[in-house]
C-alpha cells in the first residue's frame, strides 16, 4: 500500500511555523485557502525586506519573493514547480541561506527601518505591512517626523527594551492605526489626504486614546 505523499502547502506551512523565529521580523500574513485548489500565502516584514511565500499543491509550486523596503525593488525571486517536497525544502533552505547572508541582523525585538531611523511618517506609510498585534512607540512631542519603532508589547506590560533604550513612549496599537487609515477617505490615494489622516491620528493618540 503506497503512502500518500505530503502536500506542498502542508509542507511549507510546517516549515514556516518551525522557522518563524529564524525568518525574523513580523509575520503579517498566514492564510490558507481551499476554494480554487489548496494554496498557502505567508508574508514577513523584516527591517530591510518584505518577504512573501506562496505555495500550491498543484505541481508542488512554491514562489518566494523578497522586496527591498528602501528601493521597493525585487531583491530575491524564485518561482514555479518543485520536485516534490524535496525540491520545496531545497528552495526554502536556499532562500534562508540568502536571507542570512543579506540580512544577518534582522532578528530583534522591534521591527524598524533604516537602521533604527524610522519615523511615524514611515510607520503610517507602511501600516499594512505590520502585524496588527504589534504596538507603535514614538518620541514625544509627536509629529510625523518623530523617531518610532513597531514592536511586540512585553507580556508583563511596559515598554519593550528597544523603545525604552531610545526614549520612546507608547503611541498606539498598530491595529487601531490601521483601522483609522482604512476608514479615512483616500488616505492612501493622495498626499494631502494621507497628511490630514496622519495629523488627525496623532491628535487622537495625544488627546483621545
Amino acid at each position: 500500500m503506497n503512502e500518500e505523499l505530503p502536500k506542498a502547502t502542508d509542507w511549507v506551512a510546517a516549515w514556516i511555523i518551525a522557522h518563524r523565529d529564524e525568518i525574523g521580523g513580523a509575520e503579517v500574513k498566514f492564510v490558507r485557502q481551499d476554494e480554487y485548489g489548496r494554496t498557502l500565502c505567508a508574508e514577513f516584514d523584516t527591517p530591510e525586506h518584505l518577504i512573501q511565500f506562496c505555495a500550491w499543491d498543484h505541481a508542488s509550486c512554491l514562489d518566494i519573493l523578497a522586496f527591498n523596503r528602501a528601493t521597493k525593488a525585487e531583491a530575491y525571486i524564485v518561482a514555479g514547480g518543485c520536485d516534490g517536497v524535496v525540491g520545496v525544502t531545497q528552495r526554502l533552505d536556499a532562500f534562508m541561506h540568502w536571507l542570512n547572508v543579506n540580512e544577518p541582523n534582522r532578528n530583534s525585538d522591534a521591527v524598524t527601518l533604516n537602521e533604527n531611523k524610522m519615523t511615524l511618517s514611515d510607520v503610517f506609510r507602511d501600516l499594512e505591512h505590520f502585524s496588527g498585534e504589534h504596538t507603535i512607540y514614538a518620541a514625544r512631542p509627536w509629529s510625523p517626523a518623530s523617531p518610532a519603532i513597531v514592536a511586540q508589547e512585553p507580556a508583563e506590560g511596559g515598554l519593550p527594551e528597544a523603545a525604552s533604550a531610545s526614549g520612546l513612549a507608547y503611541f498606539l496599537e498598530v491595529s487601531i492605526a490601521q483601522d483609522f487609515f482604512r476608514d479615512w477617505p483616500d488616505a492612501y490615494s493622495t498626499a494631502a489626504a494621507h497628511a490630514a489622516c496622519s495629523a488627525r491620528l496623532i491628535h487622537y493618540a495625544e488627546h483621545d486614546a
